[in-house]
């Protein structure tokens, strides 16, 4: 298994693995927004599928902070 592991802010995790198996890479996120863990993943690890990826945890990451 091999994995990319980026921390854009406080709170969201973005994470890029392989699993080493015939099963295609998937492109997750974690958002950690005050009790609340939250996941957002694509089945493919496409361009266009990161940047959504990316979008929506940010977006979640913002919105859990403006609540706090």
């Amino acid at each position: 298994m091999t994995a990319e592991i980026e921390r854009p802010r406080s709170g969201a995790w973005l994470y890029t693995y392989r699993t080493g198996l015939e099963s295609r890479p998937v492109a997750h996120a974690t958002v950690v927004s005050s009790r609340y863990v939250l996941g957002v993943a694509a089945g493919e690890n496409k361009s266009a599928h990161r940047a959504l990826v990316r979008r929506v945890a940010l977006h979640l990451s913002d919105r859990g902070e403006s609540r706090e």
